[in-house]
């Protein structure tokens, strides 16, 4: 139950459909007593990646299964693809900050174009992913295609370049919420009665849901608000925009592509051979550089 509970007791930065349809997930497990399966299921959802060489005749796709990013058979100057599709967990931030490291130590890749269709998840590492793309030694861009919303935005503001694969992608939505659930009414109707019990020192612990419990909701919002106020100067600070709280961009507002263009958010609308000879182009360049 390990992973259920992560994802129940954190606060998200997702869109509300994403959010509606993992909640009857969960629902419908715990009803149907198939909770471990769907644990299971989410469990092995994970960051994949794949191989792009270049060849005579232009680029090549080489399957992961072929070659690992770590591996010095790669053929020169190849780019790594990572894809970053669905509900962002702790567990997939951590393994793309693992491959983005693997891009770094490998002499054979230029960099690497992350390939996202997400409405964003967990907020636990997602700062700390984001900071990695930021900080990388060699090129990362990111080509959002479908939806490149909340946390998922996090990660792909630290990227050198944004591209969206249509008009109608969907991106945004800065911003972070949690759900409080009081289970208690729930609890006494199936004759069950709780009460929590505190050390005379412990006056503080679980100061948020205790107020809560009493319908006093701004010590959340106070913790909300800290990691929204990260968020926010994260994009402001990566996208070199201007940190207007007034402005629908930091009010969790959510754009067509075409929009996200001119509020800063992304760089441009391009094809995938676009994104990568962008990738290509800037990974030679740093490459030469690094020979004078």
């Amino acid at each position: 139950m390990d992973k259920i509970i992560q994802i129940m007791n954190q606060p998200w930065g997702i869109e509300p459909s994403a959010e509606s349809a993992l909640r009857l997930a969960l629902l419908t497990a715990m009803q149907n007593g198939t909770i471990e399966a769907l644990e299971k299921k989410i469990s092995e959802e994970n960051i994949t990646s794949a191989i792009c060489g270049l060849t005579a005749n232009g680029c090549c796709v080489v399957d992961s299964n072929d070659y690992s990013l770590e591996s010095l058979d790669i053929p020169d100057d190849s780019v790594a693809l990572i894809w970053v599709e669905g509900i962002i967990y702790p567990w997939k931030s951590f393994d793309l900050e693992n491959k983005i490291a693997k891009v770094n130590g490998n002499p054979k890749l230029l960099g690497a174009l992350m390939i996202m269709n997400t409405p964003g998840g967990a907020i636990h590492r997602v700062d700390i992913s984001s900071n990695a793309i930021t900080n990388s030694k060699k090129p990362i861009a990111t080509y959002a295609t479908g939806v490149c919303a909340s946390s998922g935005m996090w990660l792909a503001s630290g990227s050198k370049r944004i591209f969206a694969a249509s008009v109608t992608d969907r991106i945004g939505s800065i911003g972070i919420k949690t759900t409080f659930r009081d289970m208690t009414k729930y609890m006494e109707e199936m004759g069950i009665v709780e009460k929590d019990i505190y050390a005379t020192l412990s006056s503080e612990k679980d100061a948020e849901s205790r107020a809560m419990k009493v319908g006093d909701d701004k010590p959340i919002i106070a913790n909300l608000d800290f990691v929204n106020d990260v968020f926010h100067k994260t994009i402001a600070t990566n996208r070199k925009i201007k940190l207007d709280p007034e402005a629908p961009i930091f009010k969790g507002a959510i754009f067509n592509a075409q929009e996200a263009i001119s509020n800063g958010l992304i760089d441009q609308i391009g094809t995938l051979d676009e994104a990568l000879t962008w990738v290509i182009t800037d990974g030679l360049r740093l490459q030469a550089n690094s020979l004078k």
